[in-house]
């Protein structure tokens, strides 16, 4: 049988059975605290939640550690060096470790659009036009 991630979300399912489809499709793929999580989230009607709930929790594993988490979001997906040069220029910036986690998004044009807790930093190519814009 096909195990699909869209199953786990399957209200008709028992909530056992949500848990183990998620316990099949990430034990050999994620710890297995990172296992536990998702299964118990899936299990408890939260799987929609899922993004949001990783994305928190790897916020609050950082800050635990002295470091941040930025979120940049790119048209395409930055290569390694980019995001290795990226996480530099933030934790020098900062003063302070910043791990940079790359979100594909095809409405950013031209450019990084980067997110550290409340503060966005546009490095797209909108700014200059917007003032392109102004002057003409």
């Amino acid at each position: 049988m096909t195990i699909s991630a869209a199953r786990c979300l399957d209200s008709k399912l028992p909530a056992a059975r949500r848990a183990q489809v998620v316990e099949d499709l990430l034990t050999e793929k994620a710890s297995p605290v990172t296992v536990a999580l998702a299964s118990m989230a899936v299990a408890m009607g939260r799987g929609g939640e899922l993004p949001e709930l990783t994305k928190e929790m790897g916020r609050i594993v950082a800050s635990g550690q002295g470091a941040v988490v930025a979120e940049a979001r790119s048209a395409v997906a930055l290569t390694d060096e980019q995001v290795s040069r990226l996480a530099e220029a933030l934790s020098a910036k900062l003063e302070r470790t910043v791990t940079v986690r790359n979100v594909v998004d095809p409405s950013v044009v031209g450019g990084v659009v980067t997110q550290i807790g409340d503060e966005v930093i546009d490095g797209t190519v909108r700014p200059a036009s917007n003032q392109l814009r102004e002057v003409f």
